[in-house]
């Protein structure tokens, strides 16, 4: 069986991640999951969030309130599993500035503090049995 597959290049927080994109593996079965994100306390707007699982990566953004639906292949929802999150939180970048995401004039305002995988203290489990992720919790300090 031969699986087509993109390769995606993010910069985050000043770390390159390559992303594996594509239909991967059919049949994947994916859960709708949703979840909130504050920092220091407050629900946090514009929180770009990565699910870093065993074979698939699933991302999500946060609205003003904080609450966010996770994303699987431009699908909504995750498949089961244990995932490591990285986090970045920049300002929504206006239409015709010429980008997007983390540049010099749009810095991650939690410092890159939580870019790094390999650094990731967050993690979630996700079973067949869940809707909502548990709060997850940044600091800027």
């Amino acid at each position: 069986m031969s699986l087509f597959r993109k390769t995606a290049v993010l910069c985050l927080g000043g770390i390159l991640i390559a992303v594996a994109l594509g239909c991967g593996e059919k049949g994947l079965s994916l859960l709708p999951v949703k979840g909130t994100v504050s920092v220091d306390g407050e629900p946090a707007g514009n929180v770009s969030l990565i699910f870093h699982g065993a074979n698939v990566v699933s991302t999500a953004t946060s609205d003003a309130a904080g609450g966010f639906s996770v994303v699987t292949d431009e699908k909504q929802g995750m498949p089961a599993g244990s995932y490591k999150v990285t986090a970045s939180w920049q300002e929504p970048v206006k239409f015709g500035s010429g980008g997007m995401g983390e540049t010099p004039d749009n810095p991650d305002r939690l410092g890159g503090k939580y870019t790094n995988l390999a650094q990731s203290q967050i993690s979630v489990e996700v079973s067949a049995s869940t809707s909502d992720l548990p709060l997850i919790e940044l600091s800027t300090k």
